[in-house]
């Protein structure tokens, strides 16, 4: 604040951590840090440089040649990797997985660092990363530049608003606010003179209240039935509603109209439809079935016959559990978790040079001989140190707290610290010396471990 005396927010993205400040009137209200590893941070940034064969300091120029930036998982580096090799063997060139990879960092930071934060300009931006143009570019857009986009918009003859999630089963102030944030871009991109054609969503007959308003009678629309073959009759419900409530000139319907809808209808093609359309036969057929047999809106559990309800868009492959051979639910890149035992599948190659079974806490050799007892995943406290060397950033509960330990490779310690109770972190200069010497209340770490529960790498 010395320098910029009316900050009121500061970002900081370092090599290994991330935090936020919310300052008012020069005083320091609000703090938090990073609760992931080393995900959407410099380390992980250089790691995806490397993977990717650039180097680091021209990650940010590259990014700001994209034309269709991927969406990468950022959520843990491991994933990220993964998905990178996905979306280049899918056709993705570097310039748009780089500047994927910036828009990943930025998303990150704000659903998890920034998380609940009242975000306020003027905003400092600091720390290794900030270096990096294209991260920046991407927290301008997110946070305050809509005007950056204004001159690009203009080019179209005309633009939809943005489709904000309406579910049945959200509260309804979210539903309320969707619909307000979908009436306040196009009325925003209006004022910039830009021609808009509103999307129209709805959710129950609770929305019917007020999810139409703000849309003039006998405009054109937008809707989509995309992904709503299973939900036909809670989709035409609103739309016989949308009907009589705008009696719009003309219906824009994103992908193939249902044979019930009636009116001015002009269809258009989804680009995952024009992009499935290249896939071989077999490939093709299973997105066609896909697509036709999931229920994304989520409206009933009962609809998800083949497929894991908390995410069904991914868990679409099965294999035989690591550790107990029952069959389990995974994902197209081999990661899911086993409902029998809960063993997280898809990290066993790890194993031999991290003694870590990721994304677990204990290897997997030692996971088989607890299934056959029986017994619990919970990992001894040589396991732990295992984990703080691989994941970096460990967590666990003890006598009604939650302590954190961070492995900081830059500064070659170790952080042992109760969360919210940043200011009295215990440090130490080695793996090693942790191991011996860590304590709480008095007592080694190593000594009371077998009353500390709920340990996990931090998610």
């Amino acid at each position: 604040t010395t320098f910029y005396p009316d900050v009121k927010t500061i970002i900081e993205i370092g090599g290994q951590d991330s935090k936020i400040i919310i300052i008012n009137n020069g005083i320091v209200v609000d703090y938090s840090m990073n609760t992931l590893c080393a995900a959407g941070t410099g380390a992980f940034l250089s790691s995806q440089a490397k993977r990717l064969e650039i180097d680091v300091k021209d990650f940010g120029d590259i990014a700001l040649k994209a034309k269709n930036p991927a969406k990468i998982a950022a959520r843990c580096t491991v994933f990220a990797e993964s998905d990178l090799v996905h979306k280049a063997a899918s056709g993705y060139n570097t310039e748009d997985i780089v500047a994927g990879l910036c828009e990943s960092v930025a998303n990150n930071y704000l659903n998890n660092v920034g998380k609940g934060k009242k975000i306020e300009s003027p905003i400092i931006f600091q720390g290794g990363v900030s270096k990096n143009i294209g991260v920046k570019k991407a927290f301008e857009r997110i946070l305050n530049k809509p005007e950056d986009y204004i001159e690009i918009l203009k080019q179209y003859e005309c633009i939809l608003s943005p489709d904000f999630s309406l579910f049945t089963n959200m509260p309804l102030a979210l539903q309320i606010a969707s619909v307000f944030k979908n009436r306040w871009c196009g009325a925003y991109w209006q004022s910039k003179g830009i021609k808009v054609i509103p999307t129209v969503s709805w959710g129950d007959e609770k929305s019917f209240e007020f999810c139409f308003e703000g849309v003039e009678s006998g405009s054109i629309v937008a809707v989509c039935t995309y992904y709503r073959e299973n939900d036909e009759e809670a989709f035409m419900a609103g739309y016989n509603e949308m009907l009589k409530r705008i009696n719009p000139s003309a219906v824009l319907c994103y992908d193939t109209p249902f044979k019930s809808m009636t009116g001015n209808i002009v269809s258009f093609t989804p680009t995952t439809q024009e992009w499935a359309n290249k896939l071989e036969w077999k490939e093709k057929v299973r997105f066609q079935w896909e697509k036709q047999n999931k229920n994304v809106s989520g409206f009933n559990k009962t609809d998800f016959k083949y497929f894991k309800y908390d995410d069904p868009g991914e868990m679409t492959g099965i294999k035989k559990c690591d550790v107990c051979n029952n069959p389990c639910l995974i994902d197209e890149y081999g990661n899911g978790k086993c409902d029998i035992c809960g063993w997280e599948q898809g990290g066993s190659a790890l194993e031999k040079e991290f003694k870590v079974g990721y994304p677990n806490l204990i290897p997997l050799s030692k996971a088989k001989e607890r299934c056959k007892n029986n017994s619990t995943f919970d990992p001894s406290f040589n396991d732990f140190i295992n984990d703080l060397l691989f994941y970096g950033e460990m967590e666990f509960d003890y006598n009604n707290n939650k302590y954190v330990v961070n492995r900081f490779t830059d500064k070659f310690e170790i952080q042992l610290c109760k969360i919210n109770d940043y200011n009295n972190c215990r440090k130490y200069k080695s793996v090693a010396d942790f191991e011996a010497n860590a304590e709480i209340d008095s007592k080694l770490l190593k000594d009371i471990w077998e009353n500390v529960t709920n340990v996990n790498w931090q998610l």
